[in-house]
């Protein structure tokens, strides 16, 4: 991938290192390789006869990141980085992080097969910010996407994180897993309530104002238990 343009009659290309025209330089590569080891991205810059130069770009990890992903570990997930740098740049942040499985040189519809391939396995949660993470977004079961990202990223996410960081990543899993179980205690108690009181009235054993009165503490109690998940969050 890249971008090529004629300057005062000559052709030059800008790009990654398969994109260029020009044959490759032993002493470039050595620097590039060494450069993305350390987590940089190179952007290769050449004419028809030769590398001219490059440029190494290196973008800056979030601060929560690393504490995120041990959060998420923790809780018993998988965590799998899907990036279209290159393996040693890709891998070298995954080493930073704590990252189980790194797939690099990932165009953006093979993120969204990838993503279809992982769905065979289980659920899958896919957070990204990027115009490339979309389709990958769009196929996930859950999608978070972070507010300060591309606007076609946020409009494919199922969640938005309104800020640039990952911690509420960690507290929209937890939230889920409380409202689940709210919503279980609920329904077994409707059950378990219908399932005593209605044979009970059905044989004329509850008079008409113990039913009026047992009828709405049933469902105050069901509206305090849901409530315990605003409770929980403040």
């Amino acid at each position: 991938m890249g971008v090529s343009a004629k300057v005062d009659g000559k052709r030059y290309w800008v790009g990654n290192l398969n994109y260029l025209k020009a044959p490759e330089n032993i002493e470039w590569s050595e620097q590039a390789s060494a450069l993305e080891q350390q987590g940089y991205t190179c952007v290769w810059c050449a004419d028809e006869h030769a590398i001219l130069g490059l440029v190494a770009l290196n973008d800056q990890i979030k601060k929560d990141a690393k504490s995120t992903i041990a959060q998420l570990k923790t809780m018993g997930k998988t965590v799998s980085m899907l990036s279209g740098d290159r393996i040693q740049v890709a891998q070298s942040v995954a080493n930073q992080l704590g990252v189980d499985h790194v797939t690099a040189e990932v165009l953006p519809n093979d993120k969204a097969q990838h993503i279809k391939s992982l769905q065979e396995q289980g659920l899958v949660l896919m957070v990204g910010d990027g115009i490339n993470d979309a389709p990958a977004l769009t196929q996930a079961d859950v999608s978070i996407a972070i507010g300060s990202g591309a606007d076609v990223s946020v409009a494919s996410a199922d969640v938005v994180v309104l800020k640039a960081t990952l911690a509420p990543i960690v507290e929209a899993i937890q939230l889920s897993k409380r409202t689940q179980t709210i919503i279980k205690q609920n329904i077994t108690f409707a059950l378990l309530y219908n399932a005593f009181m209605v044979p009970l009235a059905m044989m004329a054993k509850v008079t008409p104002l113990f039913a009026a009165i047992v009828m709405p503490i049933s469902s105050i109690i069901v509206i305090a238990n849901a409530a315990r998940l605003r409770k929980n969050q403040e």
